[in-house]
């Protein structure tokens, strides 16, 4: 009851106090520090954000954890999935996509899901579960209007095509396409994708990564240095 009344008073304010409010209860929430300018955003209870995360505009986020530094672009959602570090997310992606079965005589979820909030009270409990968790390395690429289907695994590094449909694991580094998507190519050759997952950079500390940012512009320097056989200095 204490719930309705508050989401009435809500409705009765102006639309600018509730655009300031709900930023500040995001805020507060999920420790986010930036925001985009639009209003709308969808985040469930059960979602973490680690530091320095960006919701670039209305999106929708439920069950997910969210790793430090990445960006989420308006009109996306992501359900159910382990977003790691330092991930560009691009508008209206969809990540953790829902599978109906296909061996079932129909595909509506009436018929495998006991929902009697929306009148689907066919069956006396839930028969298959439409979400299975999605995992997304860290410094992954997502172009716009991409689709992940749950349950995938996408490695660390790997750019994902706008438009792309993913439906089965994406290798680390590798630049995938189309529907359904494939490999295009790597972006490093072999030695250098596996010296750049032995660093685990994306786990070092704000300072090693201030120390080390100019150095991200040269991959064999880069690896050079986390094997610490050059002294990077401060820029």
């Amino acid at each position: 009851m204490r719930a309705r009344v508050k989401k009435a008073a809500d409705l009765l304010l102006p639309s600018g106090v509730r655009y300031v409010l709900s930023r500040r209860r995001l805020r507060r929430q999920f420790g986010l520090r930036s925001l985009g300018p639009d209003f709308g955003y969808g985040i469930a209870e059960n979602t973490a954000f680690e530091p320095n995360c960006r919701i670039g505009g209305p999106a929708y986020i439920a069950g997910s954890h969210i790793g430090a530094f990445t960006y989420i672009e308006v009109g996306s959602r992501i359900s159910l999935t382990d977003v790691g570090r330092f991930c560009s997310i691009a508008p209206y992606c969809i990540i953790g996509l829902a599978e109906h079965p296909t061996d079932f005589v129909s595909t509506h979820p009436a018929f495998y899901r006991h929902l009697p909030a929306y009148g689907w009270d066919l069956v006396a409990e839930d028969q298959h579960h439409e979400l299975t968790r999605t995992t997304v390395g860290s410094d992954v690429w997502i172009g716009a209007g991409a689709v992940v289907k749950g349950g995938v695994t996408i490695g660390h590094g790997a750019i994902i095509g706008a438009g792309a449909v993913v439906t089965r694991d994406v290798p680390p580094y590798a630049i995938v396409g189309g529907v359904p998507a494939q490999i295009i190519r790597y972006r490093f050759d072999p030695a250098q994708i596996n010296d750049l997952l032995e660093s685990r950079w994306w786990e070092r500390d704000l300072n090693w990564l201030r120390t080390h940012a100019a150095d991200m512009r040269d991959v064999a320097k880069f690896i050079e240095v986390t094997r610490g056989r050059l002294n990077s200095r401060p820029r």
